[in-house]
């Protein structure tokens, strides 16, 4: 039966025996760990040693929920991806908002444990009947907006959709796992996508269609209604520029990254890539994630490339900082483009702009030089370098799999 706000139920899948079965969460560990990333994090403790790799079949992929995923709360649709990183060897947790949480949590789960590694590609999903296991082989090599969109046409638009891209499948330590595909919400930083791609784990859909049980719906309704109108007032420049609204701010108190952090200022080119720059040239309309009445995510129209005008996720703060001012690009078209291609093939934008912003200094130091680079000229704020490169980082081609 479960606990008010949690299922009680942890649901282990192992990907070689393929097999799935449930685990009992206690009142007791529910009560000391909460959901989410605390949950999650005992997990991957109590299943994990200092000697496990990454890559290893006993490794978890953790997909945890929290207490008021699918409750109604607001903003309350998220969940984490826990594992050990491909990038660092240590823990790696990932907060995702979206869809996808909350279907997991109607699917009658607070945990997904999944192990082991399949022969051959595979993807699951997950509702209150429990786990199937499918054959992905059609799936793999495609891109993630490619995946979801084959995936949503085979379970109807009530599911929602976890999966990586090319980045994932090639073991990219870099690689995240991508949700709502075009909507790109993302379990970022890590290499998450990675540790999903050593299993041969294409995607994991969920579509549940369960309820989760609350003390006192009326109370809970009531309080939602009271801080409403706050959300809504206080979150106006959110909602308007969305994450990237406070770019200029951030450069003029010297806290936007510019250079790789050695330039102090940057005004002129903080305006042509600010929220504000982003919503007068390049909105198409506003989204939000499950439960949420802010909107700040932003629509906008794939740019350049064999996808343009179709209507894709518009890049967030990190990205445009990363992306943008770190490596000195002041040009919203080439960062929806890069922030693009990164959704596509199911890498973090953040750790990609922080490595090339870091090659572009290696090449203008003399470090390495435009051969070593695949002739790719890595000047600062080379639109063409930044596009090049990320392409090569996904397939890991030549300087790309440096």
């Amino acid at each position: 039966m479960g606990y008010y706000g949690y299922s009680g139920r942890l649901v282990q899948v192992d990907l070689s025996a393929r097999k799935a079965w449930d685990v009992d969460l206690s009142r007791s560990r529910l009560q000391l760990f909460i959901g989410g990333s605390g949950l999650g994090t005992s997990v991957l403790w109590e299943h994990t040693t200092s000697r496990t790799a990454p890559f290893d079949e006993g490794n978890p992929l953790i997909f945890a929920t929290g207490p008021f995923t699918g409750s109604g709360v607001f903003s309350s649709d998220r969940f984490c991806v826990l594992s050990r990183s491909p990038l660092t060897g240590i823990f790696a947790e990932s907060s995702v908002g979206g869809y996808w949480g909350g279907l997991l949590k109607r699917s009658g789960i607070d945990v997904l444990m999944i192990t082991g590694k399949s022969q051959t590609p595979v993807y699951l999903s997950v509702d209150e009947h429990g786990v199937k296991f499918h054959d992905a082989a059609e799936l793999w090599g495609k891109d993630t907006f490619s995946a979801t969109d084959e995936l949503m046409a085979a379970f109807g638009r009530s599911a929602r959709v976890a999966v990586i891209g090319p980045a994932g499948e090639n073991l990219v330590p870099m690689a995240n796992i991508v949700t709502d595909g075009r909507h790109g919400r993302v379990a970022g930083r890590c290499g998450l996508g990675a540790v999903m791609g050593s299993k041969k784990l294409k995607a994991v859909v969920a579509h549940g269609q369960g309820e989760v049980r609350i003390a006192d719906r009326p109370r809970l309704h009531a309080i939602l209604r009271s801080v409403s109108r706050r959300m809504r007032t206080d979150t106006v420049a959110l909602r308007e520029y969305g994450t990237s609204a406070g770019i200029e701010y951030l450069e003029d108190i010297g806290n936007l990254p510019v250079r790789n952090w050695a330039r102090r200022s940057w005004k002129e080119g903080a305006q042509r890539i600010s929220g504000v720059a982003l919503a007068r040239d390049h909105l198409v309309r506003r989204y939000h994630c499950g439960k949420c009445i802010i909107s700040c995510g932003r629509v906008v129209q794939s740019v350049d490339g064999p996808f343009e005008g179709q209507e894709i996720a518009g890049p967030e703060y990190e990205t445009i900082s990363l992306l943008g001012s770190n490596c000195m690009i002041d040009d919203l078209r080439v960062i929806i483009r890069a922030n693009e291609l990164c959704n596509r093939y199911g890498i973090d934008t953040m750790s990609v702009g922080g490595a090339i912003g870091f090659a572009m200094e290696l090449y203008e130091r003399g470090l390495v030089s435009r051969q070593e680079l695949d002739g790719i000229d890595m000047v600062w704020g080379s639109g063409d370098a930044l596009i090049r490169m990320i392409d090569a980082i996904a397939y890991r081609r030549g300087f790309g799999a440096v």
